[in-house]
């Protein structure tokens, strides 16, 4: 799958184009991510909430699945400008608040579906000036920049909504996503794609992903990490909030703590699996991670502002590790070409999202939200039979 393609200063210019955009869009969906639980208990009331991530996420994967077709026809450039403009009408939409029930999906879900295609977009960016000895490097950057966005936000979400609700976190990502047109658009030359994309259909990619141990490893993989992520951006927030009583000004500091390991620990670990190590030590020590830091989750209590810190920055520790060796991974075993193995690799976050969803549904009904984290331990278990047949990918 993977092809050399000639690497120029051109191409590392474009790739720092692409680091800085990936920094403001990260900032555009990270503001009001930690508070949308939350927003829509206070708005629809919590016995939506489950339902709502559930079928936006269920529409988001259906729309991931449908994206190749239109990427195909008009190139990923003119995807994307029309992906973003559906996004700002999303924002808008939720900026204004609706009391309608119906009215509040279809802008969450909107904007959920938008974030998702922003993401096979900017992968196919990265991808397509990668080196391709530099994989891992080139992606874990990329997603440093992106984390670096999602570090500040939960503390600028945090003073928004202290200062004047909910609805000014999608106001204030609204500003940036317009930054984010106004750079994209300006740098059109540079980013305009010349890639001949393979084409294949949904049967045939399914097949090929099956058949293709590397790959069927690392999309079962990812979707487990996809779970954990919604368990904690999903239901902890609430938790934090409703059961152990930290306000949104604590809550938005925890948060932009917690994600500081994403900073130091992405590249290095791109560095380490490029010319050390390989991506199967590196997920196994991260999943572990996950694995102890969901259970101290179900077993913390208090309102104690370091003790969580500590457990919240230990957990991203290891989502850091798994999130930075699945990149690696992934995209040293496909190439800008395979969009169609692309699009399904992406789709592995509203999948896990919609597990998430249904899982805290069902122990919702009968048990205690701290039960939710400890059932999410035993699920990050599973990936450790995956981690032990896989094998690292390796670059000539």
């Amino acid at each position: 799958m993977k092809k050399e393609q000639p690497k120029t200063r051109g191409n590392k210019k474009k790739l720092i184009i692409l680091y800085f955009l990936g920094f403001i869009i990260s900032i555009a969906s990270a503001i009001p991510a930690y508070s949308q639980s939350s927003f829509l208990t206070e708005t629809v009331g919590l016995s939506l909430v489950s339902t709502f991530f559930l079928l936006a996420n269920i529409l988001t994967f259906a729309a991931i699945l449908l994206f190749p077709k239109m990427i195909k026809k008009i190139k990923n450039y003119r995807s994307m400008r029309r992906v973003i403009f559906a996004y700002g009408l999303a924002l808008i939409g939720l900026t204004l608040a609706p009391k309608n029930p119906w009215l509040m999906f279809a802008f969450f879900g909107s904007m959920n579906i938008c974030i998702g295609l922003i993401a096979i977009n900017m992968d196919i960016f990265v991808e397509s000036f990668a080196s391709r000895h530099a994989i891992g490097t080139t992606h874990t950057t990329y997603f440093t920049a992106m984390n670096l966005g999602w570090i500040i936000s939960p503390f600028i979400a945090g003073q928004l909504i202290m200062l004047g609700g909910f609805k000014l976190t999608y106001a204030a990502s609204l500003v940036c996503l317009m930054i984010f047109a106004f750079f994209f658009v300006l740098q059109a030359k540079n980013l305009k794609d010349k890639n001949s994309y393979r084409d294949q259909d949904f049967v045939q990619t399914i097949k090929s992903i099956w058949r293709n141990k590397k790959l069927r490893s690392i999309f079962f993989l990812a979707f487990i990490l996809s779970v954990f992520y919604s368990l904690v951006v999903v239901f902890l927030p609430v938790y934090l909030n409703e059961v152990i009583g930290f306000s949104w000004e604590s809550l938005g500091m925890l948060f932009s703590l917690m994600l500081l390991p994403f900073i130091f620990v992405e590249i290095p670990a791109g560095i380490i699996s490029d010319r050390y190590l390989g991506e199967k030590e590196l997920m196994s020590i991260g999943f572990i991670i996950l694995s102890v830091s969901l259970l101290l989750c179900s077993i913390v209590k208090g309102a104690d502002f370091w003790l969580w810190a500590i457990v919240l920055i230990f957990s991203r520790f290891g989502a850091a590790l798994v999130e930075s060796m699945r990149e690696a991974y992934f995209f040293k075993t496909v190439s800008a070409q395979d969009v169609d193995f692309i699009n399904f690799f992406r789709a592995t976050a509203p999948l896990g999202y919609v597990f998430g969803a249904l899982l805290g549904g069902v122990v919702l009904i009968s048990m205690p939200l701290n039960q939710l984290f400890l059932a999410g331990a035993f699920l990050m278990c599973l990936s450790f039979p995956v981690l032990f047949f896989i094998k690292d990918v390796k670059q000539g």
